[in-house]
């Protein structure tokens, strides 16, 4: 990982350049307003100084908004870079581990590395490069320059420094013990989703009621837990460094006060002191928490992507690779066990000649198909030797292996492609005619035909809209289309019917002539013509011979084909059932009984605040009646430094300062910091309470939904789109920082508007003048943002979908050397999703810093009507002075403005996904609940089809009794498993 982060050294070190000259120039307002001061106070104020200094601000704004964007873009465009890269050497990682790695690791755990844990990087990379140079620029180079007039007063401008970086850390060591409850909750989260989406068949047929659910929903409840903790386990350090942000007026007031007036200092250099001492920590804030983000996020994130990046490589072991030029393969000796304890194989010892098929068979568990998956180097031995043509295959690389084996297994995974698609995967190169008659001989034109698109008709995730029966005739259809000379086949038949059997053997007969061939079985008669049968028991070879032979020489061969006899003829006699069995008492089902909140009521349309308040349910009252009151209060407390330094200035130019008030003012302004830390202390418990419940009970109605559409729509919609859906776009529901960030960029300009105006309206106006057309720019970068931002989505859920697909199809197409192959949409969607990102920053930063500009512009705006005015003396001095030292404050807020829009955006497409899951119409429900009289089952006049396509059940009617035993018998593609 530190490679792929170096190869962007370059990139990043630009990118903090740039940050770095664009926060010196963040200073020159600031100078700006101190000289212009002293030449009012002076009354040496001219026209030709004002517009120098103006023109000096203009500059340094301007300046400081296009340096910020480079900077930013650079940074974004470097992580995305990095995150492509870091992404594509996981997926070769994992094509070379071994598949013992993901019997260890779950599909949902390892798609939130890949997906979200390599996402933190990306936040850390762009954002920290640029945030941590201008938090380290502003306060050093403003100790530098005030060091120049006089080092005490440099060193009070940064006495709350050491507090503020010691403040962090004990955040996050108190946050610490939550966070790994906090990502185990969010591993446990998706797993518990996945099993959820994934069983939802079985759910549906055999388990019902609570019980299915339960896993899922103590899931969310640990989620939710898990979140609030996390969240607030460090909530007073972060009150307190909040207040300490601004805590150094606590030391400038007296320092400044008390050295004017013993002479220590003149008014200009005061005036500097004071206006230097309320920014220089402003920018500190973006350091402590862009590192103190990186130490945690990395912290666990990084682990998880070492852990794949270390594991340990399946390579080509000895001198060097050799290529066998025979078939056979050779057991010497093997012994392998799963883990320390676990079951395998032991002392396997046996050969299978070239062109000779040889079956293994043996009880469930006995060691059978870890045979066959040790022949494919799917794990490395841990004793002996499996040899292919006499060569160990541990010295055979692995796509000259796979380029010699076919493999059918017993779970056929197929590709989110097409039948065709999904066949031609056996040889990409085969032509059209070629997959087709792969396909005939496997029977799969049987059942292809029959559809609208033939074999260009898509599979669905894993191969989900196709029958067992149908999967499985696919990757037969595959591996005759590879024509590898080994085959090796796991319960090959296991999932076809009778009818179609007989015609698949006969085609596996034909693919096995000339082929070395393994055949795992159960069913003991479709390998009884093999030229040789191994008997497995306990993870030992007991028995070989030919059939004949192990009936006379094996009495467990034996017994084991006499069970298999007995089971082929089983059947069900009439009279078998006791009669039909008492109703039991009705009770209510319900999948989450314990709910936080009732069901939520979302408006099929609307904005985004009021479908965020309709999700709110009854957490509004803690919305509005405790965490805005709180938040806005703290809000208004935010103001008590600048307010204080106002009045001090005042009194100086007065010439009314005096030791009493600046300790007045100082002791001010403690209380207010004091009722500060309170507020946010309530105000940030309270917000995290509702956003924890309203995600938990949100992600509950979703699942609840979803536990009642028709089974062929959830199945038609992959798995890793639902399971973003259900973990990621439910917490992009953000209750807490855009509700800070909204109160706090309103509630101070808003008030200070109100004041300035009733000190002097033309002033007012000239602080404002910009915010129109800041307000335009913002609009148009969220048009900007809107069109890219669509693609953007479709990007990540793409990706997302195709993490998940290559992750679960990873076993069935090792077995055919795909790795590279099958990984290729993924490295295209990867590829897809990195190209958009850099689009999008591409052309939202231009938009971002034009808006900054045009904000902060009004600054000048205000410094030429207050220098104007003072020139002709209609206003005073200190009137200006007021207003210049607001100016320098008013604009910070209002430019989270687009951080605000980004949260509208992705918060409407939480709200977009959310009613499109919503929208699907659920399974009715009766009006009234009755009890039904017995158990006997009438079908009266019913038709059905999916997806209202060609019809698939026509006017089935018909009356079983209770108590009765009753068969469906067809072809298959008939009509009886739908009824």
């Amino acid at each position: 990982m530190k490679s792929i982060l170096l190869q962007e050294r370059m990139a990043l070190a630009i990118s903090a350049a740039l940050a770095f000259l664009a926060n010196l120039l963040s200073l020159v307002p600031y100078y700006a307003v101190y000289r212009v001061a002293i030449l009012v106070n002076d009354g040496r104020l001219s026209h030709a100084a004002l517009w120098t200094f103006i023109t000096l601000a203009f500059a340094a704004i301007l300046g400081r908004a296009t340096l910020s964007a480079a900077s930013t873009s650079l940074s974004h465009r470097a992580a995305y870079r990095a995150l492509h890269d870091l992404r594509l050497v996981l997926i070769e990682r994992l094509d070379g581990v071994s598949l013992g790695f993901f019997a260890k690791r779950s599909t949902a755990e390892l798609k939130k590395i890949i997906s979200e844990d390599v996402e933190q990087v990306e936040e850390v990379l762009a954002h920290a490069v640029p945030d941590i140079v201008s938090a380290i620029a502003v306060p050093l180079t403003a100790g530098l320059f005030l060091a120049f007039f006089d080092w005490r007063l440099a060193l009070a401008a940064l006495a709350m420094f050491p507090l503020i970086v010691g403040l962090y850390p004990l955040s996050l060591v108190m946050a610490r013990n939550e966070v790994a409850g906090y990502f185990a909750g969010s591993v446990a989260l998706r797993a518990a989703v996945v099993e959820f989406l994934r069983g939802m068949k079985v759910i549906r047929s055999f388990v019902g009621g609570q019980g299915a659910f339960r896993r899922l929903d103590e899931a969310i409840s640990g989620m939710a837990d898990a979140t609030y903790r996390m969240s607030v386990a460090a909530a007073l350090p972060s009150a307190l460094m909040m207040a300490a942000l601004r805590a150094n007026v606590l030391v400038v007031l007296p320092t400044g006060g008390l050295l004017y007036l013993s002479g220590g200092i003149d008014l200009p250099t005061l005036i500097l002191f004071l206006l230097l001492g309320l920014g220089v920590n402003a920018s500190v804030y973006k350091l402590l928490y862009t590192a103190g983000s990186f130490a945690m996020r990395m912290q666990t994130a990084g682990a998880n992507i070492r852990s794949i990046l270390d594991a340990e490589q399946m390579e080509v072991q000895g001198s060097g690779v050799e290529i066998p030029t025979r078939h056979d393969i050779a057991f010497d000796n093997v012994s392998f066990a799963y883990g320390e304890n676990g079951r395998g194989v032991r002392g396997a010892d046996f050969r299978v000649d070239a062109g000779e098929l040889v079956a293994i068979v043996g009880p469930s568990g006995s060691g059978k198909t870890t045979l066959a998956y040790l022949a494919g180097r799917f794990w490395d031995v841990d004793r002996g030797a499996v040899a292919v043509g006499g060569v160990d295959i541990r010295r055979i690389d692995r796509q000259s292996l796979s380029a010699m084996t076919s493999f059918i297994l017993q779970d056929a995974y197929l590709l989110n492609d097409t039948i065709a698609g999904n066949i031609r995967a056996g040889r990409p190169e085969a032509s059209d005619a070629e997959v087709e008659e792969a396909a005939r001989r496997a029977l799969v034109l049987d059942f292809a035909l029959e559809l609208e698109r033939g074999l260009d008709t898509p599979v669905g995730e894993g191969g989900r809209l196709l029958s067992g029966g149908q999967r499985q005739r696919v990757a037969i259809a595959r591996a005759i289309l590879r024509a590898a000379p080994v085959v090796i086949m796991d319960e090959a038949t296991s999932a076809l019917d009778p009818d179609s059997e007989a015609e698949v053997l006969a085609a596996l007969r034909e693919l096995s002539k000339g082929r070395t061939v393994i055949a795992i079985a159960h069913r003991v008669d479709t390998i009884r013509h093999a030229d040789r049968i191994l008997f497995m028991r306990e993870g030992e070879i007991v028995a070989s011979g030919r059939h004949e032979t192990l009936l006379k020489e094996s009495p467990d061969y034996a017994r084991l084909y006499e069970q298999y006899a007995a089971a082929d003829g089983w059947s069900l006699a009439k009279g078998c059932a006791a009669g039909s069995p008492e109703i039991a008492a009705e009770a209510e089902q319900k999948p989450f009984e314990d709910t936080a909140q009732p069901a939520l009521d979302i408006p099929e349309e609307g904005g985004t605040l009021r479908t965020a308040l309709a999700l709110a349910g009854p957490m509004r009252r803690e919305l509005f009646g405790r965490a805005l009151p709180l938040l806005v209060l703290e809000a208004l407390m935010m103001g008590a430094p600048v307010i204080a330094v106002l009045m001090l200035m005042l009194d100086v130019i007065s010439g009314e300062l005096t030791q009493q008030r600046i300790w007045l003012y100082a002791a001010v302004v403690l209380g207010l910091f004091t009722l500060q830390v309170l507020c946010n202390l309530v105000a940030n418990r309270s917000l995290w309470k509702v956003q924890t419940g309203v995600v938990a009970a949100l992600q509950r109605r979703l699942s609840d939904h979803l536990a009642h559409i028709p089974l062929g729509q959830l199945t038609r919609r992959d798995t890793g789109a639902l399971e973003t859906l259900l973990t990621q776009h439910t917490t992009e529901l953000n209750y807490v920082t855009p509700a800070m960030q909204l109160v706090r960029s309103l509630v101070a300009p808003v008030i200070s508007l109100i004041l300035m105006a009733l000190l002097d309206w033309r002033m007012a106006l000239a602080i404002v003048a910009t915010v129109p057309v800041f307000m335009l720019v913002v609009a148009w970068s969220d048009r900007v943002a809107v069109g890219v931002w669509q693609r953007m989505v479709l990007a990540r859920e793409e990706l997302s979908a195709r993490i998940m697909d290559y992750l679960q199809s990873i076993p069935t197409f090792r077995s055919l050397g795909l790795e590279g192959r099958v990984s290729a949409p993924l490295r295209e969607s990867l590829a897809g999703h990195r190209d958009i990102s850099l689009s999008t920053v591409t052309r939202v930063a231009p938009t971002v810093g034009l808006g900054q500009a045009v904000l902060e512009a009004g600054f000048c705006v205000l410094l030429g009507v207050g220098g104007t005015l003072a020139i002709s003396g209609r206003i005073d001095s200190a009137v200006l002075l007021v207003f210049m030292v607001i100016g320098l404050f008013f604009y910070g807020p209002l430019g989270d403005a687009f951080e605000l829009t980004f949260y509208r955006r992705q918060q409407e497409r939480a709200f977009a996904r959310i009613r499109e899951i919503l929208a699907m119409e659920r399974l009715s429900e009766p009006h009234a609940v009755g009890k039904p009289h017995d158990t006997g089952i009438e079908f009266e006049r019913v038709s059905f089809s999916y997806d209202r396509a060609l019809p698939a059940l026509r006017l089935a009617s018909f009356v079983l009794p209770a108590g009765g035993l009753y068969a469906w018998w067809g072809h298959r593609g008939r009509e009886s498993p739908r009824c």
